[in-house]
């Protein structure tokens, strides 16, 4: 019996040694991670860091709408050699205010100026019992990350803090571990530093925060809606005709269709810059963002240089001028219709939905291309084949334009792009 006794000690000697965590980290700054342990008696053991020169304060926070308003936020920062935790309610897009019961209480912590890397480990009940917080549940949960840069607050919890330079907000299960509780009153021990002076009573609920009506989700959708009908249906089509018809009418629906495009990517970028406003986030600071811009830029470049084209016109083979507007617009359709994809995957990543969206747009918008091509070769591909023959004669590439550069013409009158030969 003495063999089974000793064995059955060391392997609750090891039982006893066993680490239950989860970790994430931002995806747009990576040093900048959180880590969840269970300290046991209901305690979650939370370490959260950074590595960031001239460091001001980080924060991690828990929000069922992954957005700031509502958000319960813990806010650190350094303080000569030790670290001041504050628990602080974001009631609405202003500074999160103390809470009255601070539930966090600094365990070690230290911050190397030379090196900008920055550790607190605090604790925190999975569930205090504070009707200003939000457990730490089991499972995914939506979460944010923020940090300032400059001059660190006061060595004081309730200390002002700064408007924050990042954020970012992601879903993670956290603690993915069976979460102890607690079989007695849990105490919170640590720094003198982590406990403010003095009892500070959060405002009243801001006007600007109401549950469940969240301004960037609502707008959002939105947004990716009018640029999912914007490139992925009429920019397409107006290319259809572009490439493939010949006739002033044909060319003209071709023009109303993109100043459509052009006017529905104008309002969704407004849109879009609205809400991230509303969010108190930071514009052009992802890919998604600064494609978009891109986009937007170019798309009003492009019609542009389409009015010019069609007010000169042309004749003979097609001047530089139009081979740019022909391709350029090829180029921009192509890289929207990408970031209509990224802006997706965004979407997605902050509201923790699966990929079913994605798909469906890629497989529509694939799918509508593939039968316009499909399409444009049944039904015009032989007269274009003989409008080609008719103007530039049997086997004469119209590419032999592009040697035109200095616009030179042969005699005959200017003909517009649309004033093509229409084979009956």
């Amino acid at each position: 019996m003495a063999p089974i006794r000793l064995f059955a000690l060391f392997l609750l000697s090891l039982t006893a040694h066993v680490s239950y965590a989860g970790k994430a980290c931002s995806t747009s700054e990576s040093t900048l991670c959180v880590d969840v342990k269970d300290a046991g008696n209901g305690l979650a053991s939370i370490t959260l860091s950074i590595t960031k020169t001239n460091l001001a304060w980080v924060a991690f926070g828990i929000s069922p709408t992954g957005q700031m308003p509502g958000a319960n936020i813990m806010v650190a920062w350094p303080s000569g050699s030790s670290v001041v935790i504050s628990d602080r309610k974001a009631t609405g897009r202003v500074m999160p205010a103390p809470k009255a019961i601070q539930n966090t209480v600094v365990t070690s912590g230290s911050y190397t100026a030379s090196t900008g890397v920055f550790t607190v480990t605090f604790t925190r009940p999975f569930v205090t019992g504070d009707t200003a917080d939000f457990a730490l549940t089991q499972g995914a949960q939506n979460y944010l990350f923020a940090y300032k840069q400059g001059t660190p607050p006061a060595a004081d919890a309730t200390a002002t803090i700064t408007k924050h330079d990042f954020t970012d907000t992601f879903s993670a299960p956290l603690v993915d571990f069976t979460p102890s509780t607690r079989s007695r009153a849990a105490t919170l021990t640590g720094t003198a530093a982590s406990t403010p002076t003095g009892i500070v009573s959060a405002p009243p609920p801001s006007s600007d925060y109401r549950s469940g009506q969240d301004p960037y989700a609502r707008y959002m959708p939105i947004h990716g809606l009018m640029m999912v009908i914007g490139w992925g249906f009429f920019s397409l089509l107006a290319y259809f005709f572009a490439a493939n018809t010949r006739g002033k009418s044909y060319f003209r629906t071709h023009w109303w269709m993109m100043y459509l495009v052009v006017a529905v990517t104008l309002a969704a970028f407004g849109l879009a810059v609205y809400a991230v406003q509303q969010q108190d986030s930071l514009h052009f600071n992802t890919p998604h963002k600064i494609i978009g811009l891109v986009v937007t830029i170019l798309v009003v470049v492009q019609m542009v240089i389409g009015i010019v084209i069609h007010a000169i016109g042309y004749e003979g083979p097609r001047p530089v001028r139009n081979w740019i507007h022909m391709w350029l617009g090829r180029s921009i359709i192509t890289l929207a219709l990408v970031n209509v994809a990224l802006g997706i995957v965004a979407f997605q990543r902050i509201y923790d939905l699966n990929n079913l969206i994605l798909y469906i747009y890629l497989g529509a918008s694939i799918g509508f291309a593939v039968i316009l091509a499909i399409m444009g070769e049944i039904f015009f591909g032989p007269y274009n084949r003989e409008w080609h023959r008719k103007r530039f004669g049997e086997g004469a590439p119209e590419t032999y334009g592009l040697i035109n550069i200095a616009g030179l013409r042969n005699k005959g009158s200017m003909q517009p792009e649309y004033e093509r030969l229409v084979v009956t």
